[in-house]
């Protein structure tokens, strides 16, 4: 079993303690440290026990003592793993897990964690875009070229995960010609709390630019991405048009889409939401992103495909890739 310890208890960090919780039985790695500037022990022991959004599995028996937060499940087998609460220069357990899981968002840049690598740490593992990191590693698209010897790994971003494998795909179907994207992007809760977050804010994306990186065959001539954030907590929108070479008949692409959900490379990915299912039942979804049954339009060339996905909760392909580093350590 890999030890890791995470650095930043924000949104994400609170989403992949309980992705992690909900199937440790079955995880290559432990998580065995938690490190946040801001939180106390005491105030992430209460986030854990109230949040709105995010609930520890049903049965569980959480305890603070001291630094030590415990999860005792309903076998009654238990889990320790110590709280600090520093600045990231300052933590007292650098060195001692092998993998290090910057969560925090803060530190959008290599060089930034590279103090991390003393010890026994030897690798960090990004949870956001950086233009800079040894890989960018994106499951289901190329996990396989994963370098043991690349320390400072990316998994690329809620927005990466959810767009970069459709689209790879839909492009060895059907060859793209250009592509627009637009998000709709939440706000988290705590943020609303800010006037100027009380209102609609259009903001640069990272995939315009990691997008071409990743897939060559897009470019700044025929690739653009407009993304908006709404005054909202719940689930993320994310809207693609696609221009095809080879595009199917309309009458078969949703059989195509469902075909390569159930027993293709989209599986595990991408599903269809469900009749009448409000966006909020994707909240804390196993999935990259749900697509819409009534957003697939094929007209003429040009295929619009419409997706829901849960932002914060993009920890479950960041948790597939720290547990496939984990395997192959």
């Amino acid at each position: 079993m890999v030890s890791t310890g995470m650095n930043g208890f924000g949104r994400f960090g609170l989403h992949l303690l309980k992705y992690w919780l909900d199937r440790r039985k079955c995880a290559n790695f432990s998580i065995d440290y938690i490190n946040d500037d801001y939180l106390s022990p005491q105030e992430a022991y209460a986030i854990l026990l109230n949040d709105r959004f995010v609930r520890i599995p049903e049965g569980y028996t959480v305890s603070l003592d001291d630094h030590s937060l415990s999860f005792v499940d309903p076998s009654g087998e238990s889990h320790a793993l110590f709280f600090s609460h520093t600045p990231k220069e300052q933590i007292p357990w650098r060195g001692k897990p092998q993998l290090l899981l910057e969560c925090s968002g803060k530190y959008c840049d290599a060089t930034l964690n590279r103090p991390y690598l003393e010890g026994h740490t030897d690798k960090v593992i990004i949870s956001a875009t950086v233009a800079n990191a040894d890989q960018t590693l994106i499951v289901g698209f190329n996990l396989q070229d994963y370098d043991p010897n690349a320390p400072i790994l990316s998994y690329g971003s809620c927005i990466i995960n959810a767009f970069v494998p459709l689209t790879h795909w839909i492009h060895q179907q059907f060859q793209l010609q250009d592509c627009d994207t637009s998000v709709i992007h939440n706000t988290p809760e705590y943020q609303l709390l800010r006037p100027e977050n009380q209102t609609l804010h259009r903001r640069p994306c990272s995939l315009q630019w990691m997008g071409p990186t990743l897939l060559p065959y897009l470019t700044p001539d025929n690739f653009t991405v407009l993304k908006t954030y709404i005054p909202h907590p719940g689930i993320s929108l994310i809207d693609m048009r696609y221009r095809l070479t080879k595009p199917p008949a309309p009458t078969e692409m949703m059989a195509i889409l469902a075909a390569s959900m159930a027993t293709g490379p989209l599986k595990d990915l991408y599903s269809f939401d469900q009749p009448h299912a409000t966006p909020e039942s994707h909240l804390n979804s196993p999935y990259s992103a749900v697509l819409r049954t009534d957003g697939v339009q094929l007209v003429g060339d040009n295929l619009y495909l419409s997706c829901f996905f849960d932002n914060e909760n993009s920890v479950n392909r960041y948790f597939d890739l720290v547990n496939h580093i984990s395997k192959t350590s």
